[in-house]
């Protein structure tokens, strides 16, 4: 299998938004907690850009990685959707999290992961890119568990 740039360009709204992931992620590291709205903010420019990049894309149906991953028409609206619908969450979770003082990093981080997770399920043309697309998804459950959990509910002093 010989490497093409055009694979890299036709998943340019995933990897644009692993980039910011990772931006979020160090950045977020280095905030103080009252400094929680920079992360909100940045995640939602995230969700923007990725929808940006999608709706500005021109070729309609493109298929990259030897068929590993397919670009349609239906994948750009479902992408748009889950862009969206994340946007939303992020919207009115804010309050909610404040509210429980549960308002931290990790939530909107996992969530972009998520979100990454779906975007490459939709594009899913085998069975290795659900994998890959499960496996983003999946690791939600783990480290928001164990880390809301110690701030939820502190172990008590023996």
């Amino acid at each position: 299998m010989n490497f093409n740039f055009h694979d890299l360009i036709t998943l340019l709204p995933e990897d644009f938004l692993l980039v910011a992931i990772c931006a979020i992620l160090l950045i977020d590291l280095f905030l103080k907690p009252a400094q929680r709205g920079v992360t909100h903010w940045l995640s939602l420019l995230a969700l923007l850009g990725t929808m940006g990049l999608i709706l500005a894309d021109h070729e309609p149906d493109t298929v990259a990685f030897n068929g590993a991953y397919i670009h349609d028409s239906v994948a750009a609206v479902l992408k748009l959707f889950i862009l969206g619908i994340s946007a939303a969450v992020f919207v009115f979770a804010r309050r909610y999290l404040i509210e429980r003082k549960l308002y931290i990093g990790e939530f909107y981080l996992l969530i972009l992961f998520c979100v990454l997770g779906m975007l490459l399920l939709v594009s899913a043309g085998n069975l290795v890119m659900v994998y890959l697309g499960l496996e983003l998804y999946a690791c939600r459950r783990t480290v928001w568990s164990r880390s809301t959990a110690i701030r939820v509910f502190p172990p008590k002093p023996r």
